[in-house]
């Protein structure tokens, strides 16, 4: 196991950041968070000195000779760090468990998106494909946390789509497991951040996605109407409903 930093610098490589650790390199995301690094976080966890007050994105990976594996990664990766060796990596850990106890985002903003990374789309190792697809519509991603979804979790999640969507309990099974949530803003108030992020996503039904939109998220990864990849906002406003929900703790 070691623990790779993402700077705020390399967010708009994000995802492609991901998907080179997990198809290229062989790493299992055991958790990824990101976080608001302070000066107590740098003397506490002896982190870089030029990560003081910028966001990261933490990224516990896992594979064997995992501490070498992440400074080869490092080393064509610009805006990246890695541990330097198996007890810096235990450090660092703690570092990524203390952010999940308070995952960063903006609360509040209207002109946001959520989207729900699903976990069969994390299993087949396709997360950070679909996360800088979202990316490069030149959004800003200023959330991104693990999560650990129960059945009675994702049954609440749902509760207001009853009578809405086609199946709400595959759609509850869907979302069991390990997911990732990531929070989408512009830093352009022009930009209509729902619509955009639910275009990018593609139709629910992968079917349909497949067939009319081939280049949307579901149609790339989606498996059928329940594991469709990813759930995101759907209406205006519905972004800091979706953030207090999962980001709030």
């Amino acid at each position: 196991m070691t623990v790779i930093i993402i700077a705020e610098s390399a967010f708009v490589s994000l995802g492609r950041y991901l998907s080179v650790l997990t198809e290229e390199c062989g790493f299992t995301v055991g958790n990824i968070q990101m976080c608001w690094i302070q000066s107590e976080h740098v003397d506490k966890y002896n982190l870089p000195n030029e990560l003081n007050n910028t966001r990261v994105t933490l990224v516990q990976a896992v594979r064997a000779a995992a501490v070498e594996k992440g400074m080869d990664f490092v080393k064509r990766s610009p805006g990246t760090c890695t541990a330097e060796s198996k007890e810096e990596a235990a450090l660092w850990k703690d570092l990524v468990l203390e952010a999940s106890r308070k995952p960063l985002a903006v609360f509040d903003e209207p002109n946001s998106s959520v989207v729900i990374l699903k976990p069969h789309l994390i299993l087949n190792q396709r997360a950070g494909t679909a996360i800088q697809q979202l990316i490069d519509l030149e959004l800003e991603p200023t959330g991104l946390t693990q999560l650990s979804v129960s059945s009675s979790m994702a049954d609440k999640f749902l509760e207001p789509y009853r009578g809405v969507l086609p199946s709400v309990p595959g759609t509850v099974k869907s979302l069991e497991g390990t997911a990732w949530v990531l929070q989408l803003v512009s830093l352009e108030d022009s930009k209509d951040v729902v619509n955009q992020v639910r275009e990018a996503c593609g139709p629910y039904d992968t079917v349909i996605a497949k067939k009319l939109f081939p280049k949307t998220i579901r149609a790339k990864f989606g498996v059928d109407q329940c594991k469709n990849a990813v759930h995101c906002c759907d209406l205006p406003g519905e972004g800091p409903v979706y953030t207090k929900f999962f980001f709030k703790k």
